[in-house]
C-alpha cells in the first residue's frame, strides 16, 4: 500500500473545488470578515484611546486633588495660627482687664480704709475733745478732791477704751 499516490483526477477537483471555494469566499464572505476585522480593529484602538484619556484625566484629577488638599491644609493651618493668635490676645485681654479690676478694688479698699480710719481719728478727736471740757468743766465748777479726780481718769480711760479702733 502506497500512502501517496498521485491521481491526477482527483488532484483536478481538488483544484477546481478550492478555486471555486475560494471564489464563493472572495465574493460571499471575504468583504464581511475584512469590515468586521476593521471594525473590530477601530473598535480596539478607541478603546485604548479612550482608555489613554481616562488613565490622563485620572492623572490630573489626582494633582488637581493633591494641589487642592495643600491648600486645603494651609488654610487650615493658617485657620488655626490665627485662631491661637486671637485666643492669646482675648486672654492678654481678659488678664489685663482683671489686673485692672484688681488694681481698682484694691485702690478703692485703700480709700475706705483711710476714709474709715479718719471718720475714727475724727470721731476719737470729738470725744478726746470732749472728755477734756467734761473735765474742764467739773475742775472748774469745784475743786476736785484725789477720789473723784481718780474717778474721772478711770471714766475716761474707760471712754477711750471704748472706742472702735
Amino acid at each position: 500500500m502506497e500512502l501517496v499516490r498521485l491521481e491526477w483526477g482527483l488532484i483536478f477537483w481538488t483544484i477546481i473545488t478550492f478555486l471555486v471555494l475560494l471564489f464563493v469566499l472572495k465574493k460571499l464572505a471575504w468583504k464581511p470578515i475584512l469590515n468586521m476585522l476593521e471594525e473590530r480593529e477601530k473598535n480596539i484602538q478607541s478603546s485604548l484611546d479612550d482608555a489613554e484619556k481616562a488613565r490622563d484625566e485620572a492623572k490630573m484629577l489626582l494633582e488637581e486633588n493633591n494641589r487642592m488638599l495643600k491648600k486645603a491644609r494651609e488654610t487650615s493651618a493658617q485657620i488655626i495660627e490665627k485662631s491661637k493668635e486671637q485666643s492669646e490676645k482675648v486672654g492678654r485681654e481678659i488678664q489685663a482687664k482683671a489686673q485692672e479690676e484688681s488694681t481698682r478694688m484694691i485702690e478703692r479698699a485703700r480709700e475706705e480704709i483711710n476714709r474709715e480710719k479718719k471718720t475714727a481719728m475724727n470721731e476719737l478727736r470729738r470725744e478726746t475733745v470732749d472728755l477734756g471740757l467734761a473735765m474742764a468743766e467739773k475742775l472748774i465748777q469745784g475743786t476736785i478732791d484725789k477720789d473723784v479726780h481718780n474717778k474721772l481718769i478711770e471714766g475716761c480711760i474707760q471712754n477711750l477704751s471704748d472706742l472702735p479702733e
